[in-house]
């Protein structure tokens, strides 16, 4: 019995840390979210970043005014929908993450 108690703790040890599914599996990444915002009802823009017309002429003014620029994985475009939908909806970090992959 105590053997069938240490294989089952063992198995499901593996399965938990060895053998993880990937958690985010949205064919809709981030990018792809906020392309898809900026093409399409400028009112779902305003509900889900708080701009519509002026997001692209504040990321000219952010790469005018700063060193602002894409990251390695993240376009600035990405980046400041992220920062502003943080902002817009209050959202928790886990939530974020669901939306932008």
């Amino acid at each position: 019995m105590a053997v069938l108690s240490v294989t089952c703790q063992a198995m499901y040890y593996g399965n938990l840390y060895f053998f993880k599914q990937p958690y985010h599996t949205s064919v809709l990444s981030g990018q792809m979210w906020v392309i898809e915002l900026l093409g399409g009802n400028p009112r779902r823009i305003k509900d889900q970043l708080g701009m519509q017309k002026v997001f692209k002429m504040f990321i000219r003014k952010l790469t005018s005014m700063t060193n602002a620029s894409d990251t390695w994985h993240v376009a600035l475009e990405e980046q400041v929908a992220i920062f502003l939908y943080i902002i817009v909806t209050n959202l928790s970090n886990r939530k974020v993450a669901e939306c932008f992959q």
